[in-house]
């Protein structure tokens, strides 16, 4: 997973990190950041994504999906090489993350995040695209396949989760245990998280990058907001396999 995150990302102490907001508007994305406005159970939602393309005519389109604990920052180094490979590269940060808004209700489906993600295309006029999805990216690169077959042209999943129904394995949970433990997280239990589930126990000064906008969002007075959509961005994941 880190062979996704650009080198030139250098570590950060924790202590060193600012605090960010709900839509992390002081965090530097590696290209411009686009917004998408569109309209979705009652509510107006911006959508951000960046969409990078080559000099000349794009040979063909490739859809960046991030997974669950990230957004689409750490996509630099693949979307660097595929745009030099003449690929246009689209990466959106899906509603809930990253600098996308993160509403005070939202019901969260694999569907809804990928007619979210087909209202974007559409409004981007992508006639067709290669749908690569990471981890829970991996979730909705599958749902998007499936329901918006037209505009699919190759699927390609990354590590994906939810290739067995959790639900035979543990028991299901309602969002308010998920948010009680997105309340109490600490830096320190940030890192060791990922240190266990996504590093095989080991840790490399470069992964802290990944670690700075959770932590910056920790700081900041907007955190009950992002610890709710982070809360209930996980019924999806033990509601909705993709078996």
């Amino acid at each position: 997973m880190a062979s996704l995150l650009s080198p030139v990302h250098a570590a950060v102490r924790s202590d060193a990190i600012e605090p960010y907001n709900a839509t992390l508007d002081n965090f530097d994305y590696p290209f411009d950041v686009g917004r998408f406005t569109f309209e979705s159970q009652d509510q107006t939602l911006s959508l951000a994504y960046m969409d990078v393309k080559p000099q000349g005519a794009p040979k063909a389109t490739v859809v960046l999906l991030h997974g669950k604990n990230f957004s689409g920052f750490y996509w630099e180094r693949v979307a660097s090489e595929l745009v030099d490979m003449s690929f246009r590269v689209i990466i959106p940060d899906q509603i809930g993350f990253g600098k996308s808004g993160r509403p005070e209700h939202y019901q969260y489906t694999f569907a809804g995040l990928a007619n979210n993600t087909r209202q974007l295309l559409e409004h981007l006029e992508v006639e067709q695209a290669t749908m690569v999805g990471h981890s829970m990216g991996g979730m909705l690169a599958v749902k998007f396949a499936k329901y918006v077959k037209d505009k699919t042209a190759r699927l390609i999943l990354i590590n994906p989760i939810g290739l067995e129904d959790y639900l035979n394995w543990v028991d299901y949970q309602d969002p308010q245990v998920f948010l009680a433990n997105e309340l109490n997280k600490t830096p320190e239990s940030i890192r060791r998280y990922q240190q266990k589930n996504y590093y095989d126990g080991k840790w490399r000064p470069a992964y802290q990058a990944l670690l700075e906008p959770h932590i910056g969002q920790l700081k900041h007075p907007d955190y009950p907001r992002v610890a709710k959509n982070n809360a209930l961005t996980y019924n999806p994941i033990f509601s909705e396999s993709i078996v």
